[in-house]
């Protein structure tokens, strides 16, 4: 099903805010892919599927280590 002005980033916040999926990860996030490229690759953008395979390590848990992220990119620690 598609709806149109609603994508993948979308679909995943809906599943861990409105659904409450503790296992929610969108790793085609452009600010994701950087911020775990730079933590955990030396700096070197990665792919989506790079990321998404990457992320397995925090499943079931990956919409908190997604909150977690995207906190330390507002408050400037990474």
């Amino acid at each position: 099903m598609t709806i149109r002005g609603v994508g993948e980033w979308t679909a995943h916040w809906a599943l861990s805010n409105g659904k409450g999926s503790l296992d929610s990860f969108p790793s085609g996030d452009l600010a994701l892919r950087k911020i775990i490229s730079n933590q955990y690759f030396d700096g070197k953008l990665q792919t989506e599927e790079v990321i998404k395979n990457f992320a397995r390590i925090w499943s079931p848990w990956r919409t908190y280590a997604t909150t977690y992220l995207f906190g330390a990119i507002r408050k400037s620690l990474v």
